[in-house]
């Protein structure tokens, strides 16, 4: 086998290699070039599925993993990125399906490898991706079939058409990790009425589209529409530049522009497009990460004086030079990460939010701590854990030490596990549209209560964390919803302390509890 993986050489991978027949025509008319670590395969129609490797090795057919040109065998190096060309209608199958062997050739390439998706694209069949993690990618409106077992993990999927939705055997989910994907849809859309898909947080959304500025790749940036906000998102394989616009090919969203009164830009875009926002006369609220690149003299790119907006921007970014170039004198609402500034009411101990995520909590001083998403800049949806006994706990604000660094005077020997209001907790509401509770919430804490703390978990929670409440104790009786995939140890409370754990989901497996 290992004489017959051809190697490729420098001079032939600058020139362009022939490497596959055409799945509609049969003729070799598809070619791989690299340029630096990205390789470029060129060609019109649908490459043809690949053959993983048996556990009894035969002889590779032209469609053997072994022969893909990508593997870091073949193409002498690992690529950091495949850029398939316009005109490629289907990768195929088990295109990205690592599989190394000690015995014959090994099929591998970085987990990461960035996968360029052409708007040409018409069909993703199942295990296309089931070894790359993705990140943030967007499925171009053009993909009419979209199948389940995809990615390896996907954190979030923007589905900017309408495909039909195919479910692959018995992998119902489109990450084969059993992480959550969040995944973005118009509302209507076919998969919005496909049963039985797991692993997956469905958001419907008013309207949803591409917006890159990468020709032939415009799906790398994508914007959503929900209820009176749009919000714009680079995706992970993506260059984050906005396309630019103009009188006669305006920006997708000015359909919207009588309802459009807040812009999110979510970090990793790169650019404002040029009369991207120039048609939206009501925006009031606009949030700029500090990834958008402006000069200070830049024109002003919305349609309303600066002053009549305000803007949510990081300290020391070009768009807040840009602002106070233009003698911006309005107000902010929002923090350096471009979050919404919170407001602790009267009622309630503290109202923050957890570490770096848009996720807030807050606790009444009717001892009920509700964790909730904002949606108002990075669109977290998965609670982060404390990472273990006497992990970092500044990120959350029923401890003492929220907000200040982890370093020696608060960790180790020195772990500080105090909290003034630990003490009065009754109740922990994860609100709806969380996917995670996040795990060792309360590990540690050194001033819980000795009755028993009720746990309220919604159906849209996938993974129950471990160890949530340290050694405080649950209610007698705890629900687990049946959206969720995964349970761990402990979850409520010291030594399993629940009488009654109710998992409504009947094919989970291994429980811990």
């Amino acid at each position: 086998m290992k004489a017959v993986v051809h190697v490729y050489t420098a001079e032939e991978l600058s020139e362009g290699v022939a490497f596959r027949k055409n799945a509609s025509t049969s003729s070799p008319d598809f070619t791989a070039k690299v340029d630096g670590s990205e390789m470029l395969i060129s060609g019109e129609g649908a490459l043809m599925a690949y053959n993983k490797y048996n556990n009894v090795f035969y002889a590779p057919s032209n469609a053997s993993i072994a022969l893909r040109p990508w593997n870091t065998e073949r193409a002498g190096q690992t690529l950091s990125s495949v850029r398939f060309g316009d005109g490629i209608t289907e990768i195929g199958e088990y295109a990205f399906y690592n599989q190394s062997r000690a015995d014959i050739t090994s099929a591998t390439f970085s987990k990461n490898l960035k996968a360029h998706l052409p708007d040409s694209l018409e069909k993703m069949s199942q295990a296309t991706f089931m070894s790359l993690s993705v990140g943030d990618i967007a499925i171009p409106a053009s993909v009419t079939s979209l199948a389940t077992r995809q990615f390896g993990t996907a954190s979030a999927m923007y589905v900017l058409g309408n495909p039909a939705i195919v479910v692959a055997g018995s992998a119902p989910s489109f990450a084969t990790s059993s992480d959550v994907t969040t995944v973005y849809i118009a509302k209507n859309s076919a998969l919005a009425s496909k049963s039985g898909i797991t692993n997956m947080s469905l958001k419907e959304v008013d309207a949803i589209g591409a917006c890159g500025a990468d020709a032939h790749y415009t799906s790398e940036m994508a914007w959503m529409l929900e209820g009176d906000t749009l919000t714009i998102t680079a995706m992970s394989n993506g260059s984050g530049v906005m396309e630019n616009y103009s009188d006669v090919t305006a920006a997708p969203w000015n359909a919207y522009a009588d309802r459009i009164t807040k812009i999110v830009l979510v970090s990793g875009v790169k650019n404002i497009g040029e009369n991207a926002f120039a048609g939206l006369t009501e925006v009031n609220d606009v949030t700029v990460p500090a990834s958008v690149e402006i000069a200070a003299n830049a024109e002003n790119p919305f349609a309303s004086a600066i002053n009549t907006i305000t803007f949510g921007y990081s300290k020391g970014s070009d768009f807040e030079a840009w602002l106070k170039n233009n003698s911006y004198t309005g107000d902010t609402n929002r923090d350096t990460l471009g979050r919404l500034k919170l407001t602790k009411a009267e009622d309630e101990y503290f109202h923050a939010y957890i570490g770096d995520t848009d996720i807030a909590a807050k606790m009444t001083k009717d001892g009920v701590l509700t964790i909730y998403p904002t949606y108002c800049a990075s669109k977290d949806t998965a609670v982060p854990g404390v990472n273990g006994w006497h992990g970092d706990n500044t990120a959350f604000p029923w401890f003492e030490v929220y907000g200040k660094e982890f370093n020696d005077s608060i960790s180790g020997d020195n772990w500080n596990g105090k909290g003034e209001y630990q003490q009065y907790l009754k109740k922990i509401v994860w609100a709806d549209g969380l996917t995670a509770t996040g795990d060792y919430l309360f590990n540690g804490a050194s001033n819980m209560p000795s009755t028993p703390i009720e746990l309220q978990v919604p159906d849209s929670v996938k993974n129950v964390g471990a160890f949530i409440l340290g050694n405080a104790e649950s209610n007698s009786e705890v629900i687990v919803p049946v959206g969720a995939t995964n349970v761990g140890s402990a979850f409520n409370g010291k030594g399993n302390i629940a009488e009654n754990v109710y998992i409504l989901n009947a094919e989970m497996t291994g429980i811990p509890v």
